[in-house]
């Protein structure tokens, strides 16, 4: 189910929540009673579940219920930010033109495939109806979002914004499945995980096994990716937690940081090597071939600031990866060094395959830790996740 095409009906449950009257909600939102009755209906129908105990005296929100409210008490906040942040100075903020999820949806789509066509496949619209559904939005919020131009169209930054908006507010309704699907009591739903490459190689998959068991309906996706699309995607909520080493200097604001553990850098070396076994001056190191991470990656600037430590100009590598298959077949098939985690290495080294060279280098250390988006309510299956994390360290 996808309870983006049934956003109405949570804005009506949330009016009706508030008032705990059928007939108060009406006349709130200006609809028939019958109306409103049938919304609620229909939402309580997709989620499988009785949002409210119906008395003579009113309406009592169920257990279930309390659940639902607390998300659509989010998703309003989300889309009354949003139409204040469309609307800036105008006289008041058009927050119901916004409780629609598939023009929600276009405007996502637009903002990140600047073009109608493109974007009316995604959203399973036709072109024709995707523009009039665009042009009906900016009619009802007052302002035009996007820019026609040759080949396409540019989003104002107030579609920009409203785009970020639209992504939470889809985050807080898969939240929801997951929130509904785990009153029997066993954590169940969906969770998406950014996994930074130190993350996804030891950490990562030991917490998901914990986390999996004895938890049938839980599911789990990766998202594989440079740091930095990764925060992107954890601030728009598409992404529910993000795991590995953390960047000085990257945008973090409105972010949670919490440190897994400490992580050590090695020189690592094939296992016949001839600098192995002995101990290897700075100097001699920076006479050898590499393979390095990146530049401007934390690892490579540990690297960089160890030698300038140590008085040594710092080697230029062969060979920038961080890839651990490449660089675990160019360590056992030559003679190239390779900076790495003694951890993320550690199948590597005590197989034999590798050995830790014995560097008169200072110690290279760095932070691996979680991130959440700050204020976020994580879900229950985002959170067996985040215990199984925490514990696993």
């Amino acid at each position: 189910m996808n309870l983006a095409d049934h956003l109405p009906a949570v804005k009506t449950f949330l009016v009706v929540a508030r008032t705990r009257s059928m007939a108060e909600a009406a006349r709130t939102l200006y609809r028939s009673r019958a109306a409103v009755s049938r919304s609620v209906g229909d939402l309580e129908t997709v989620l499988g579940t009785r949002l409210f105990d119906r008395h003579g005296t009113g309406l009592e929100l169920t257990g279930a219920g309390r659940l639902v409210l607390a998300r659509a008490e989010r998703i309003d906040a989300e889309l009354t930010h949003a139409a204040s942040r469309v609307c800036q100075a105008r006289s008041a903020a058009k927050t119901a033109p916004l409780y629609d999820g598939r023009r929600l949806r276009l405007v996502v789509h637009l903002v990140a495939l600047r073009s109608v066509s493109k974007a009316a496949v995604a959203a399973g619209l036709t072109q024709s109806g995707a523009s009039m559904a665009l042009s009906r939005l900016e009619s009802a919020l007052g302002l035009p979002l996007f820019e026609r131009a040759r080949g396409g169209v540019v989003p104002t930054e107030a579609a920009v914004g409203l785009a970020i908006h639209a992504r939470r507010t889809f985050a807080e309704l898969r939240h929801l499945h997951s929130d509904i699907a785990s009153t029997a009591g066993t954590p169940s739903g969906s969770v998406v995980i950014g996994a930074l490459p130190l993350g996804r190689t030891q950490l990562l998959p030991a917490a998901l096994a914990e986390a999996l068991a004895g938890r049938p309906g839980l599911r789990i996706t990766t998202v594989e990716s440079h740091y930095d699309h990764l925060v992107e995607e954890l601030h728009a909520g598409d992404i529910d937690l993000v795991v590995g080493v953390t960047r000085d200097g990257s945008d973090d604001s409105g972010l949670v940081k919490e440190p897994l553990f400490t992580d050590r850098l090695a020189v690592l070396a094939g296992a016949g090597h001839r600098l192995a076994g002995r101990p290897v001056t700075a100097a001699e190191l920076a006479a050898e071939r590499w393979i390095l991470p990146r530049t401007g990656s934390p690892s490579r600037r540990l690297f960089t600031g160890a030698f300038a430590r140590a008085g040594i100009e710092p080697p230029r590598p062969v060979v920038e990866s961080a890839d651990l298959g490449v660089i675990r077949h160019l360590l056992t098939n030559g003679d190239l060094l390779a900076l790495g985690s003694a951890r993320h290495f550690s199948f590597e080294l005590s197989a034999g395959l590798v050995v830790e060279l014995d560097a008169d280098l200072p110690p290279m250390t760095r932070e691996v830790a979680l991130l959440l988006r700050a204020g976020t309510e994580q879900s229950p299956a985002a959170r067996a996740v985040i215990d199984a994390l925490r514990a696993k360290p």
